[in-house]
């Protein structure tokens, strides 16, 4: 049996500034265009209304039109976190298929925009967890 072609959406939810700069990063090491087709970023404000920022990024998400959705995090249970969790939530009842991965790190976002899911979202996403880490080294 022959898994789908999966393009998850993937969306950035993190403190204010960090998603633009996460976004920046990657834009510098991959380049724009790559960026631009494959990350949706949201910053989060420390002042931000959870339940406007839930309605803004799940509009943002379903606009992109697809079924699979991977929302990476910067800090869990962080009023970012629990937007994610609360837009997680929303897009689950409305029939996707959604993992919210927090404790993000540049080797973290880097592999989930360059990997592919051939082997099936989960494998897809628990590589991306498993970058973190890969990604923390130690002399």
């Amino acid at each position: 049996m022959s898994l789908p072609n999966l393009d998850p959406c993937l969306v950035l939810i993190a403190h204010m500034p960090m998603a633009a700069a996460f976004e920046q990063c990657a834009a510098h090491v991959l380049g724009a265009s790559v960026i631009r087709k494959r990350l949706v970023c949201f910053d989060v404000e420390a002042n931000a209304h959870i339940d406007h920022e839930v309605r803004r990024i799940n509009t943002a998400i379903l606009a992109q039109d697809k079924n699979e959705v991977v929302l990476l995090n910067d800090l869990y249970g962080a009023t970012p976190y629990r937007i994610a969790h609360r837009v997680s939530q929303s897009l689950k009842d409305q029939g996707k298929q959604v993992y919210l991965v927090a404790g993000l790190s540049l080797p973290m976002l880097l592999k989930a925009i360059t990997d592919a899911p051939n082997d099936g979202l989960e494998a897809y996403v628990k590589r991306i967890a498993e970058t973190a880490d890969r990604g923390a080294v130690v002399e």
